[in-house]
């Protein structure tokens, strides 16, 4: 996932503000979210409380972010030797960004399993998977934008290849698993067929994968 965006986040651009206060908002919902929850599903979970702490700490941290100044006089040694702030802050923001949508993602995930319906183990595996997946490829597909070095390229290759499998292989499994509570038999032809469209679209995935590394072997990316 590009962001077409990434320049903006920079604190000096004209548009800095605006996507400052989405972010801020944004840290806000994990923290908001389980007490919502523990009045709409009458439950008292401590791993909730922790949750809000992180939604505060996250919150906290974008916001003392933006106050850092190397110039001023009370900044600390290690705050001085910082980069430009246009320089370090976008990625700062977008990981900032990444590790709310983790929290808010499982969250809503093990909150719904864990007194709505319960699922398999396997798709909290998957979800997790994804849930932790998604702010990296977001994170390096914003590092390649800027014209970051091949490091980060090959990483960010690797999470599209991986994000890409854990998620055909949930729909395909969430697909399977629903064929197979329709027809309520082992040999349920449906299931068979999600599962080999399922693997062909992880072989493509990983061809892709293999076909984008050999041409920057070779120079051509």
């Amino acid at each position: 996932m590009a962001i077409p965006l990434y320049h903006e986040y920079a604190p000096s651009h004209p548009r800095f503000r605006g996507h400052y206060r989405i972010t801020f908002l944004m840290t806000w919902i994990p923290i908001i979210s389980p007490p919502l929850l523990m009045v709409a599903l009458n439950i008292r979970e401590p791993w909730f409380f922790g949750v809000i702490g992180v939604g505060l700490a996250l919150a906290g941290l974008l916001d003392q972010g933006l106050k850092l100044d190397p110039e001023s006089p009370m900044a600390l040694r290690l705050t001085r030797r910082l980069p430009a702030r246009d320089q370090w802050f976008p990625p700062f923001m977008v990981i900032i960004q990444g590790l709310t949508t983790i929290v808010t993602a499982l969250l809503l995930w093990f909150a719904i399993t864990g007194y709505l319906f319960e699922v398999r183990h396997v798709y909290n595996v998957l979800v997790v998977t994804l849930a932790v997946l998604f702010p990296f490829r977001r994170y390096y597909a914003a590092r390649k934008m800027a014209g970051a070095d091949s490091h980060h390229s090959w990483l960010h290759e690797l999470t599209l290849l991986l994000f890409s499998t854990a998620l055909i292989l949930l729909a395909a499994l969430s697909l399977g698993d629903l064929s197979q509570m329709e027809a309520a038999d082992n040999g349920n032809p449906q299931a068979v067929v999600v599962w080999v469209i399922a693997m062909i679209l992880v072989l493509f995935r990983v061809l892709m994968f293999l076909h984008r590394v050999a041409a920057k072997l070779r120079g051509e990316g």
